[in-house]
């Protein structure tokens, strides 16, 4: 079993969180401003939004 108290966990859960902070803001944007078919995507030099136009579960049968 894991030990959620060692220093590396503790670290990865501060990231965690860090990163939970960090995008809320663009969660409430995206909320506010668009669909549930679309999402944001960021890189290290753009940000994009998509919008998808078709899905199929990926549990789908095809028959």
């Amino acid at each position: 079993m894991e030990n959620f108290n060692d220093e590396k966990t503790k670290k990865q859960l501060a990231e965690l969180k860090n990163f939970q902070e960090l995008c809320k803001p663009l969660i409430k944007y995206l909320r506010e401003n668009f669909t549930s078919n679309d999402a944001i995507l960021i890189t290290d030099n753009q940000a994009q939004i998509f919008r998808s136009q078709m899905s199929v579960p990926t549990k789908f049968k095809f028959e």
